[in-house]
């Protein structure tokens, strides 16, 4: 579970050559030639199933701390002068007398590296695992998906992509700034709310076209006209379509009479506390300024509370009608505007 000679090939004008010989190393092209390194049997993949079928090109340049020319100078050193047999059995990276180095050995190199050129403070926070999470993230950095770093870090579960790959703050800073940029207008069926005001708040999203303060200014009229109690007017319920052919009209008969309160208005008080669906409450007259009010001396119109929210809730008038009999439909009003009349 090693890198050896025999799983470094040599890609030299288009033709691979598995044991290269000095004269080809040393007419490498640059930019042309590469080296091809095949990953060996690991621990997640012990049986060279997932990952070996795919190398590593390493194309060869004259730069300082070019990876295909350090090989080549191993090549040179080591590689040219053994067999072809050795070649599968000798480890590519190893010691003088050709053994492989302990994992012991090169966290010592790397600490005294690290120390001597940022402190021990510095080489402390670092291991060699540190160079496949600075990988996997610059890998999420350019955009490659989960999968493809997955098989270039050769890790088998996602568990091991989430510990070592890691968001940059730039990166995270780059993607909150296009996130406050975009138009959220994500819905579901279950969370679709009910509110005062619905005609202006399905006409303020009905045209997306108008720029963000535009949005911003028409929204905040209607939730402010829609929040002023004042500003509304009574709705009749619709009456309901007849299904079948109306009966006989009946002998004339006495109606009852509407209730009518008369005399001096009711004295009304703030709600004496938390109220309960039930519970007899007085809407206003002063709500509705422009309906006449003839329930208790002209103060309000008598309801009952049918649901109760944080700061609002939903009443029914009791006698309340329209000229042709009709009952108002429910109304979601302020808490802090209902009342009820002083015993």
């Amino acid at each position: 579970m090693f890198i050896t000679y025999g799983r470094l090939f040599w890609c030299i004008g288009n033709v691979m050559v598995a044991a290269p010989t000095r004269a080809q190393l040393l007419n490498l092209r640059p930019g042309r030639d590469s080296a091809v390194v095949f990953p060996p049997r690991s621990k997640p993949d012990q049986w060279g199933e997932t990952h070996c079928p795919f190398p590593v090109r390493l194309t060869y340049e004259t730069t300082e701390l070019n990876p295909a020319a350090a090989l080549r100078d191993l090549e040179l050193r080591t590689g040219v002068q053994i067999t072809s047999a050795d070649r599968d059995s000798l480890p590519l990276f190893g010691d003088a007398a050709g053994q492989t180095y302990t994992h012991h050995y090169l966290h010592n190199l790397l600490r005294l590296a690290l120390t001597h050129l940022y402190g021990a403070t510095v080489a402390a926070l670092y291991t060699w695992h540190s160079f496949r999470s600075g990988l996997a993230t610059a890998l999420h950095a350019a955009n490659v998906p989960d999968s493809m770093i997955m098989l270039i870090c050769r890790w088998m579960c996602p568990e091991s992509l989430h510990v070592y790959r890691r968001m940059g703050t730039r990166e995270h800073e780059r993607l909150i700034n296009e996130a406050s940029s975009m138009n959220v207008d994500a819905i579901q069926s279950a969370n679709v709310v009910r509110v005062v005001g619905d005609q202006g708040y399905a006409a303020l999203f009905a045209d997306l076209q108008l720029n963000q303060s535009a949005h911003a200014r028409d929204f905040n009229r209607t939730s402010n006209t829609a929040q002023d109690t004042r500003t509304r007017q009574l709705t009749p319920a619709e009456p309901t379509t007849p299904t079948a052919p109306p009966p006989p009209r009946p002998l004339p008969r006495a109606q009852p009479q509407r209730p009518t309160f008369v005399g001096p208005p009711a004295r009304l008080q703030p709600l004496p506390g938390t109220m309960q669906p039930g519970d007899a409450v007085v809407v206003p007259a002063g709500l509705w300024p422009a309906y006449s009010c003839r329930e208790l001396g002209g103060a309000g119109w008598a309801a009952t509370i049918r649901r109760v929210h944080a700061s609002t809730a939903r009443v029914s008038f009791d006698v309340a009608q329209t000229r042709d009999g009709r009952p108002y439909e429910d109304e979601l009003l302020p808490l802090n505007e209902l009342r009820v009349a002083a015993v």
